[in-house]
């Protein structure tokens, strides 16, 4: 929605807005990795994609990622949802 965004990047970084920007909290990824992008289905499910084939889901709205099994080492650049 316009006020809900999400960030990601070095060291497994996440953060998350809901105020359109306005601050920003950071969440709990689980991974050191470099994650390259980030994107929702819905308001509840989401996927980060990165470096050395990492891919993490949420289903609660990114309270909690975990770990996804790619089946490759290759970096993602990218994730479309």
């Amino acid at each position: 929605d316009a006020n809900t965004g999400w960030i990601v990047g070095n060291n497994g970084t996440i953060l998350k807005t809901t105020n359109g920007g306005g601050t920003w909290t950071a969440q709990t990824s689980g991974t050191t990795a470099h994650l390259r992008d980030v994107s929702f289905a819905d308001s509840q499910s989401g996927w980060a994609v990165g470096d050395g084939g990492a891919i993490l889901g949420t289903h609660d709205g990114g309270a909690t990622w975990t770990p996804e099994s790619s089946g490759v080492s290759d970096d993602l650049n990218a994730v479309h949802a």
